[in-house]
């Protein structure tokens, strides 16, 4: 997720298994660095709303994202499985 004035962020996970890592995205290079650990695993779309960062998981969670810790707090949850959500304010208008 991209929003001018906050940065780059995604969800990632190291080895593959376990909880995802909330990380800072480098949009010249593609570099990212780990904020913090969600607590939270299959996170699989991140948005931003409100000043806030949330994140939408595999098994019907909405998570409101912690940007200087990385630890997830949960909103709400149901039956909808979420596999990508996004948002960016900083891709070029194309006409």
């Amino acid at each position: 997720m991209s929003v001018a004035g906050f940065g780059t962020v995604a969800t990632v996970k190291q080895g593959g298994a376990g909880t995802d890592l909330l990380a800072r995205v480098d949009p010249t290079t593609g570099a990212a660095t780990v904020i913090g650990d969600t607590g939270v695993a299959d996170i699989w779309g991140v948005g931003f709303w409100g000043n806030r960062v949330f994140g939408f998981t595999d098994d019907g969670q909405f998570v409101l994202l912690d940007p200087a810790t990385g630890a997830a707090t949960l909103v709400d949850s149901g039956s909808v499985r979420w596999w990508g959500a996004a948002v960016t304010t900083s891709v070029p208008v194309i006409e």
